[in-house]
């Protein structure tokens, strides 16, 4: 499975229900309607669109959960720097794909665990005859479902960059991150 299809993931499991209001909506639904936003052609474009979804993701958990290695051994402004851009590259890059992604799969089953530290919604996606296994997990936020984490087929979308930034940070510390991600942002502004 290629790089762009797990980021472009992020955004692909259910495609089931509808009802509900998404500023209320349990994990289930919370994954539905961001489908049907993200199916939308204009939602590459639609900072509006762009800004509904980005509410049910929990981008500063996600920035927490990568950086554990060298969170306190930077200062809290760099920090935030950081958590602003990660969430730049996640936009950046999975929500320009999405549109094109989310027309050639289909959903096959829908499940709903409860876990002690989390809320997993667990899917199966089939994608030109390949099934995939989503796990979007949502963890409350001001009384509001959120997505912290996605798995594809077992592979944490999270751990996977926390790899590649530890990695970045044992030999370059902050400035090698700082850097490389810097170069990505202007990679993806081209």
């Amino acid at each position: 499975m290629g790089y762009k299809l797990i980021i472009g993931l992020l955004f692909l499991p259910l495609f089931l229900l509808s009802g509900g209001s998404f500023a209320q909506a349990g994990p289930v639904e919370v994954v539905s309607e961001t489908i049907k936003t993200c199916g939308l052609k204009k939602f590459k474009t639609d900072v509006k669109l762009q800004n509904i979804v980005s509410a049910h993701i929990d981008f500063n958990q996600m920035a927490k959960s990568t950086m554990s290695k060298f969170a306190k051994k930077i200062s809290a402004k760099d920090r935030k720097w950081y958590k602003k851009t990660l969430k730049t590259i996640i936009i950046k890059t999975v929500y320009p794909e999405a549109p094109g992604f989310l027309k050639n799969i289909n959903f096959t089953s829908t499940k709903l665990n409860k876990m002690k530290d989390a809320t997993i919604v667990n899917s199966i996606v089939v994608d030109k005859g390949e099934e995939i296994e989503l796990e979007y997990f949502f963890a409350q936020v001001d009384k509001k479902w959120k997505i912290i984490d996605v798995a594809v087929d077992g592979s944490s979308w999270v751990e996977d960059i926390k790899e590649q930034v530890d990695e970045i940070w044992d030999e370059y510390k902050w400035s090698g991150v700082k850097r490389k991600l810097n170069k990505k942002i202007k990679e993806l502004e081209k």
